[in-house]
Order: C-alpha cells, then structure tokens, then sequence
C-alpha cells in the first residue's frame, strides 16, 4: 500500500478476490481478512475457503473451521441421549439404516478441551467488536425510542468485566455442576436482592425454566439453563435479559406489576451491554472477546424471545424492529463463526446457533417478511416459467450461515453436531431429533426446500414453482413423515409399547397406563405443518381450503393434540394433565397456522382448550391465538365455512415462547 491506499490489481476483475467483490462485478484488493471495499461498505467479505466439505443434501459448500402437570414422569436419571450411532451413507436418500429396537447409550471420542484457542487475529477481533458495538447501539436506540424506557442507572456489579475475563471451555459448561449451584453462583456474584434472586431462581429453577427449553429432563439438569447461567456469570447483561424474561413470565400469568419490572431489566440490560462494548474497546482487545460476542448473541437471542413472549406490546413494530436487529446480529454470528479459532464448537456457539435456527424457520415458514438467514441459490433456484424467467441473487453467506446452524447432523457438520450430542441437545438414533428445535434433521431438509420455494415466491410473486420442484418438496416431506424418533411407535396415537427401553425421560408423557412419544408428536405436526403450507400457498399447489386434501390434513393436525380429550359422560372436551405441560410449546406454530383452516366447532373447542392451556403456563404468544380462535368461533356460529375468507397468518412467535 502506498499513502494508506490498497493497491488495486491490474485485470479488470480480481479472480481470487472475495465473494462479495465478485457478486458487484467490481475489483478487489483481496486484503485480509476484509478487503478496502468490504470494510468500507461495511459488507462482510469472505474469499473462497480450501478444504471444502460438502453438505449431504445440496450442493451448498461450508468451509472448514419443579414439577409441572405431570413432569414428574421426567425422572433425571443422569444417561445419556441415547440411540445408535448411524452408519456413513453415500447419499442422502439412502434409507437402508437399521432402526434399533432401544435406545442404546452412544460413546463418543474424548475432546480435548485445553485446545489452545489459537491466534487470534487483532483486526480481525477489532471488527467482531466493531459489529458487536453497531448493534448493541442499534438495539439500545430500539429500547429508548420504542418502548419509552426511562433511564435507568446501572447498578453497581463488582469487578464488571468490560471484556470477560474467562474463556468458557466446554468441560466447564457440560461439567457436573448442577443449575441450582451455578445458579447460587451467581446470585452471590451479583448480591442479588430478594425480588431479583426470585426472578432467577424462577427462570432457571423452577417450572419456568421449560418455557425456555420444554424438552429438558428437568430443571436441575436443563442444559439450555446450564449454558445461559455459565455466561451469565461473566456477562451480566446476560443475566439482567434472563430477569426481564423472567417477570414477563409473571406478567404473563397476571402479575400486572411484573410488566415495569421487566422493562426496567431490559434497559439495565443494554446499558450494561453499552458499557460492555464500547467503541474505544476495539484498541484493548483480548482473547475472551470469544465469550464476550457468544454472551452478547445469547443476550440477544433471549431479548427477541422475551419480546414474542409478550402479547400486550405493540406486535408489529416491536416484532418488525427486532427483525432488523437480528439481521444485525446475523452479520455479527456470521463473522464470527468465519473466524472461530477453536476446533471445537463451543456450547455457547453451539445454542446459540440453534436458536437462531429456530427463529429464522418459523419466520421464513410464516411470516410474509421471511426471516434474515435463508435465500436463494442461484446454483439450483426454483424452476420458474420460461417466459417471466427472473434472475434470482445469490447470496453464499447467508446461505453458509443457514445451513451451519439449522444442519446438525454428523455427516452435514460432524463438529456441530458432536458438541450438541455431548450438550444432550440431539439424539443419536437413525433419525438424530434436535430437542431444542423439536424435530429431526429430515424435517430441516425438506424445510430447507420448501423455506427456497417461499423465499422465491414472497419476491417473485407472479411465478410458480414447477412439476419438479414440487415433487422435490413432497419427496422430502414424505421422507420427513416417515423418521420416527422412538421405534415401533404409533404415528396416529403416537403410543409407544412397553417392550422398547426408552432412556430421554422428556420424549415421554404417560396417561391412563399408556405411554405417549412427545418426540414424534412433535415430528409429525411439524411436518404435516410444512405439507399443509405447501398445499395452499399461491404458486405451489395453491388449493382452496375446501379441498378435500386440505380438509384431511387438517384434521389429521388437530388429531394430534392427544392431550385434549373427550369425556364419555357429556361429551366436552378437556385437557389431559399428564399428558399437556410446557412440551404442548413446541407444536403451538403449526397449530396457529391451522385455526382459520378448521371447519367445524368441535375441532375448534380442542384448539381452543390447547391455546388455552398455553397462556395458563404462561405463555404471552398463545393469547393472540385464543382470541384468533374466538373470532374464528363466532364466523363459524353465523357463516358457512366456504363463505369466511381466509389470510394466510403472519405467525410472530416462537417454537417456544
């Protein structure tokens, strides 16, 4: 460089320039790690990796780098996730895996968990600052000018890291330290009043801690919990995010003074991460800023949840509004998955990554807007008529990030998912089931399809996607329908015979003697979810919702409640306690998807009764639902079903909140 200027190649395109620089048809002065366009467009700039592994599935490339209802059924027996180990396939259709007849212990290699983190790049850890610092500002400016926060001062915490002064290794997340200890800790570290230890202790040890993971075995063992408390002790805005969802939670349930409680945690909170990471920190970085970008991530992953956990804030500009900070924090996870020096995936990455997931598919699946991660390959676009053919922009980071935390199986990410079989987050079996998102790697692959087709249709309205790619959506579906997590069980009762050794004490209820696979029950809504939407959006098949395959579909969803059952004196319908607990969360977005759909008054009285049942754990998101359900009621009282109009949803919530 002479005079601080990058010196620019000679050719007119720079063939190992970034991807970014290539995509504007532009030169590039392939700077590292972020070439003089990239930085001053503020783009993220990623050259084309070596060492390439391929995702099963697609021709995408990632480069290398207590007791609540009837939860005392969840005895915490301590074992592992459990299942065998399946075999290396050649291909992704292939389906000849031996299901096995029990849930089998898996053991894994030993981690070496003192891995060095390695060098760590100083530009590159100004720039993670740099983003990180964008949009906490960005998110500070949501809260002051949105939700009319007052000022709030901070309170005194001793020795408040600036930038944490520990690096968390895995042993020290999956160690054997139970919630209540880690919990304790971290009162202790923050001399928490009274009001703040119950909120806490709430959130993390009690029946409120499946609001956040329904699928744990129980609270002491919640490993969601266990992650978010080992960074909350060296992240405090982390935790002051945890205070706040956990007084919405009690607002939620009708503690109407819990609502100032939790805006004024909140406003802590991102004065807290202002003070965290302000801008003349980029001149005094050091190696823990990987912990300080993991516990900024999960802080605002656990905000965006506590804002769809409430239903009595403005919906639309608070949801619209975190839409766009999570696309910021999409950059920020991106750049820093690219830079990520440790061989090994933390259980912070490892989350946090998953949660996102969960938030980009049910937005891309539901919400008009889509969601910030998946887009459009150009490489393998849906087929469009010829003669209104569009051009489709490829968009590879998005696409790397899409498939790097929503892929967790062992042939797509085997690093992934290691740390998340060894985090009892993903089962082990033929069909690996994600307990945090609720279904199996089958389902994100026909999500995947389906999510493409969607993305294509919300920007090209006036096309349809052809014979072929429709064919691909419902091979994926069918073979989606057809994973089964718990062998031998029963897809219509989604009973399980005694005979099969089951070892994940969440993936059952037991009810009248009968045992009930919450696992499956989980799988096949969702999927059915996805037939259904492909059945009746525009450009697809488009079908009216009186044919006879939309009728039948649904119905078959509402079956699925198994926990709302039919008395035999009267013939009401009530809710199954030993089967409906917090594990009901997991289904609710397919579930709201069906409420217009349903044609009949008993149908919707079993809905009904699940929303419900919903808001009664405390969950803001399915008061929305009942009220949906209640003007649907009265359509049904005084109109003929064919003759209620139908809008597709825009369903703002959650797999869980």
């Amino acid at each position: 460089m002479e005079n601080g200027k990058p010196k620019t190649k000679k050719r007119k395109y720079s063939r190992n320039g970034c991807k970014e620089c290539k995509r504007r048809k532009q030169k590039c002065d392939e700077g590292k790690p972020a070439c003089h366009q990239c930085t001053r467009l503020h783009k993220v700039c990623i050259y084309d990796l070596e060492r390439p592994i391929r995702f099963e599935n697609s021709g995408y490339i990632l480069a290398v780098q207590e007791t609540e209802h009837n939860r005392g059924n969840r005895n915490d027996t301590g074992s592992k996730l459990t299942g065998q180990t399946p075999t290396k396939m050649s291909s992704k259709h292939v389906s000849s895996v031996p299901i096995p007849n029990s849930l089998t212990p898996l053991s894994l290699p030993e981690m070496d968990f003192n891995e060095s983190i390695g060098s760590l790049d100083l530009q590159v850890a100004k720039d993670l600052l740099d983003d990180a610092n964008s949009l906490v500002t960005n998110i500070h400016d949501l809260a002051t000018h949105e939700l009319t926060l007052d000022d709030i001062i901070i309170p005194e915490i001793a020795d408040m890291p600036h930038l944490s002064p520990e690096s968390l290794a895995p042993e020290a997340i999956l160690g054997t330290v139970n919630n209540r200890k880690l919990a304790n800790e971290v009162i202790e570290k923050y001399d928490l009043q009274d009001a703040d230890k119950e909120l806490l202790t709430s959130v993390c040890l009690g029946p409120k801690s499946y609001l956040i993971f329904p699928f744990a075995s129980s609270v002491e063992s919640n490993q969601v919990m266990t992650v978010l408390l080992q960074h909350s002790k060296s992240c405090p805005y982390l935790l002051y995010s945890l205070l706040a969802i956990s007084a919405t939670f009690q607002f939620n349930l009708g503690n109407e003074h819990c609502d100032v409680i939790s805006r004024t945690h909140i406003s802590t909170c991102l004065k807290l991460l202002s003070a965290a990471f302000s801008p003349e920190l980029s001149e005094n970085v050091n190696k823990s800023i990987w912990n300080d970008i993991e516990g900024l991530l999960l802080t605002v992953l656990v905000l965006t949840t506590n804002f769809a956990a409430s239903y009595k804030v403005n919906k639309v500009g608070i949801l619209h509004s975190w839409r766009t900070h999570l696309r910021g924090a999409k950059d920020l996870l991106l750049n820093y998955i690219l830079n990520y020096k440790r061989r090994n995936i933390s259980p912070g990455l490892a989350l946090a990554k998953l949660w996102y997931f969960a938030i980009e598919m049910t937005a891309g699946l539901n919400s008009p807007l889509g969601g910030t991660l998946s887009k459009v390959r150009k490489s393998d676009k849906p087929q469009i008529k010829s003669e209104n053919r569009e051009t489709v922009e490829q968009a590879q980071e998005d696409e790397l990030l899409f498939l790097d935390t929503g892929f967790f199986d062992e042939h797509s990410n085997p690093e992934y998912y290691r740390i998340l079989v060894q985090s009892q987050l993903v089962t082990t079996g033929a069909h690996p089931f994600n307990l945090f998102l609720g279904y199996t790697i089958e389902y994100v692959r026909a999500a995947e399809e389906l999510v493409r087709g969607i993305i294509f249709l919300r920007e090209h309205p006036n096309n349809r996607l052809s014979t072929n790619q429709i064919a691909k959506i419902t091979s994926l579906i069918y073979q989606s329908l057809q994973a089964t997590v718990i062998p031998g069980v029963n897809l219509k009762t989604f009973e399980v015979s005694d005979t099969v050794q089951v070892d994940i004490p969440a993936s059952l209820a037991i009810s009248e003697g009968k045992r009930v696979s919450w696992f499956d029950l989980a799988q096949q809504v969702h999927t059915n979810h996805l037939y259904l939407k492909m059945l009746i959006t525009p450009g697809m098949m488009n079908l009216p919702k009186t044919h006879h395959l939309v009728r039948e579909l649904v119905s078959t969803l509402i079956e699925s409640l198994v926990m709302v059952k039919k008395r035999s004196s009267d013939g009401s319908f009530y809710l199954d306690r030993n089967i409906f607990d917090s594990r009901a969360m997991m289904i609710q977005s397919p579930i709201v998807q069906c409420i217009e759909l349903i044609d009949n008054l008993d149908d919707l009285e079993k809905a009904s009764l699940y929303f419900h049942g919903l808001v009664e754990l405390g969950t803001g998101s399915a008061a929305a639902a009942c009220e949906r359900v209640r003007k649907h009621r009265i359509n049904l009282q005084q109109l003929k079903f064919e003759d209620i109009s139908y809008h597709d949803p825009e369903v703002e919530t959650l797999p869980f909140s």
